[in-house]
């Protein structure tokens, strides 16, 4: 059966929303902390030419669009959007552990570089399909009568993690002692 239309005093009383809201922002911000920043991640980090990083953001971006493009044909037939967002958002955590973990050991060679690079690509995927199944999950989880409102809520929450990640990922970077920036 359809789920009832909520009015907007409704829908702004329920916790599911609240909880929805800090969910999506919290997944979102954590991917948009590295899109936006990963020509300073590369440089500081790394020490990576300009054209390595021009290449690792374009990487990321193959990968964020690529999923934006594969995981909708996947959607339904094969993967429910529990599973892809469930799937998405623990393997990004993972992909986070590792690249903070080889930071935190500076362990800034070749080899590490390109295994960060590809744990970014994997959080590139990851991010696109969550941002794939922003509609669908909303549809699914509030019905057609009420996918206005929580959309709507959804991208409030989009909009300010393209705002807060970068600020978060910046100061990380910035910040004195945290990682090791060569003065030459």
């Amino acid at each position: 059966t359809a789920a009832p239309a909520l009015s907007r005093v409704q829908f702004e009383k329920s916790p599911q929303n609240h909880i929805q809201f800090l969910v999506w922002l919290l997944t979102f911000t954590v991917g948009f902390a590295p899109k936006y920043t990963l020509s300073p991640i590369y440089s500081s980090i790394f020490g990576a030419s300009e054209t390595l990083q021009s290449t690792t953001s374009f990487l990321f971006l193959a990968s964020y669009t690529a999923a934006r493009i594969g995981v909708a044909f996947v959607i339904g037939p094969r993967f429910s959007i529990d599973l892809v967002i469930r799937l998405s958002a623990g393997i990004s955590a993972l992909c986070f552990f590792f690249m903070g973990a080889a930071v935190f050991t500076r362990n800034t060679d070749t080899l590490w570089m390109w295994l960060f690079t590809a744990a970014n690509m994997i959080v590139g995927f990851c991010l696109g399909s969550q941002k794939l199944c922003i509609q669908p999950m909303s549809l699914k989880n509030w019905g057609i009568n009420n996918v206005k409102q929580v959309v709507a809520r959804v991208l409030m929450a989009l909009r300010l993690a393209f705002f807060v990640g970068p600020i978060i990922i910046w100061s990380a970077l910035s910040r004195p002692g945290n990682i090791f920036l060569d003065p030459s």
